[in-house]
């Protein structure tokens, strides 16, 4: 089970995840911010908003590890929490349809 996670070492773990994934959403790509401008006191998070995610769940035994855990954009973080849908199903959500051919 995963432990707590103290907020700094929750600060290198982000860090060290966006460099690795060179800032973008592990599920839609685009460039996610760490600290983004426009948030604080009476603004929500930015949909590009840099989170943590679990890849598998800590409710389902996932841990802390740089290996179960990336780098999402809040909205998609979000959307799979409510989908309540495992990493590799989302992520096959979240491709781009293919051109059928004509």
């Amino acid at each position: 089970m995963a432990r707590f996670m103290y907020p700094r070492t929750r600060a290198k773990l982000k860090a060290f995840l966006h460099e690795r994934q060179g800032g973008k959403c592990c599920y839609c790509g685009i460039l996610t911010e760490m600290y983004p401008q426009s948030w604080g006191v009476g603004n929500p998070a930015p949909a590009n908003f840099a989170t943590l995610e679990h890849l598998k769940r800590v409710a389902d035994g996932g841990t802390n590890d740089p290996d179960n855990v990336a780098i999402a954009c809040w909205k998609c973080n979000n959307e799979r929490d409510i989908l309540g849908v495992s990493w590799v199903e989302f992520k096959t959500m979240r491709q781009p349809m293919p051109a059928l051919a004509n």
